[in-house]
């Protein structure tokens, strides 16, 4: 199961109800709670998903309401190919894409957490616009190079170290 812990405003964008919001529960397998936050970048919805451990992130663009029904399968694409692009084994990254978990909706339960999500959203968007803006960019080459920024939470460690750790990979 994947827990995605949003912000309101993904709340609101994604038309959840407070009743369609599960309760929190602790994380069952490695990479399995994200915190969720949304921005908009070149008039483009972004979605940020950060793993509530490692502080891992990624981003996906462009997305809209119709998106939502499959966001499971966004999702796992967007994890799958920045775990490719980092190194991580072909038998971890099948582990997930192949993985059938549903996802459970609930709100965020950490603001320190709520924090380096949206210190990661300031960075997503200045490192976007220094690029030339979402055209000129490489959505998973920004990911590797965000993951390598010393996160205050981790003791100035890098989500990447982390979360090669996580999976059992060698850093």
């Amino acid at each position: 199961m994947f827990q995605f812990k949003c912000t309101k405003k993904v709340q609101d964008f994604i038309s959840l109800k407070p009743s369609d919001l599960s309760e929190i529960e602790p994380e069952k397998f490695v990479l399995g709670n994200w915190f969720v936050n949304s921005f908009t970048q070149n008039r483009r919805k972004v979605l940020i998903f950060m793993e509530e451990k490692t502080l891992f992130s990624f981003i996906i663009v462009g997305v809209r309401k119709e998106h939502i029904k499959t966001l499971r399968k966004h999702f796992l694409e967007g994890l799958c190919l920045q775990l490719k692009a980092e190194g991580i084994s072909p038998q971890t990254i099948a582990a997930f894409s192949d993985n059938q978990a549903i996802i459970q909706y609930t709100k965020t339960d950490n603001r320190s957490k709520v924090g380096s999500l949206t210190d990661l959203i300031y960075l997503y968007s200045s490192w976007i616009d220094s690029e030339g803006g979402l055209s000129k960019i490489d959505v998973v080459d920004i990911g590797m190079k965000l993951n390598r920024v010393p996160q205050t939470n981790l003791k100035l460690i890098y989500a990447i170290n982390e979360l090669k750790q996580a999976l059992g990979e060698t850093t």
